[in-house]
């Protein structure tokens, strides 16, 4: 946990104890039914969406009580 690489991705406790490190996927993976997104008239992911587009996506789909899941 010393080398000065990894310093900016440690996560600390107030003590100074290293209790993690920050990442980022990147790309996200999303899986999506293309069934029910047909049926809802969402469009189908591209690389244009942005996270506004996945928001609104995910909340049409709880509004009609489909589950969403985010890992």
């Amino acid at each position: 946990m010393n080398d000065p690489a990894l310093q900016d991705l440690l996560l600390a406790a107030p003590d100074g104890a290293a209790i993690g490190f920050k990442t980022r996927i990147d790309p996200p993976i999303v899986y999506y039914n293309e069934e029910i997104f047909d049926r809802m008239g969402l469009e189908h992911l591209s690389v244009e969406w942005d996270w506004a587009i996945l928001d609104h996506a995910i909340g049409t789909m709880k509004a009609v009580g489909h589950k969403v899941h985010i890992i």
